[in-house]
């Protein structure tokens, strides 16, 4: 009885993944660090693969998906106001803009004032770009 059970289980959990679509973006990031250069764009999907400028999906490793996810969290009310933290660019700092589900956020690297969690996507972009492109 337990082992039909458990194959029963086996069977519905397989026929449910099968179902759907994918994973979907967690969270995306484009950087322009150079005036006159595309930005770069970067995305993590839900299930812990990242891409660069639309090009194949990598997995990444599991500490950076977390980070991932603990950005996508914290920007979410930012991103919900769709704020924006653009005022004192500096002429080498990066634009950045983060997209989630909630929403748009816009800010440049380094800025003064910011939330503490835009320097923690800031990095998470940089780490991503590093691993990815």
């Amino acid at each position: 009885m337990r082992r039909r059970l458990a194959v029963g289980t086996l069977g519905s959990a397989l026929l449910l993944s099968a179902c759907g679509g994918g994973a979907g973006d967690l969270l995306a990031f484009e950087v322009s660090a150079t005036a006159g250069e595309p930005p770069r764009r970067l995305v993590v999907t839900g299930d812990g693969r990242g891409s660069c400028d639309g090009g194949e999906l990598k997995a990444l490793v599991s500490e950076r998906l977390i980070e991932a996810r603990a950005v996508e969290r914290d920007l979410g009310p930012l991103a919900t106001d769709g704020a924006r933290f653009e005022a004192g660019r500096r002429p080498a700092a990066a634009t950045l803009v983060g997209r989630s589900v909630a929403g748009t956020v816009r800010w440049v690297e380094g800025g003064s004032g910011q939330p503490e969690v835009l320097a923690r996507a800031t990095l998470l972009a940089t780490k991503l770009e590093r691993e990815l492109c």
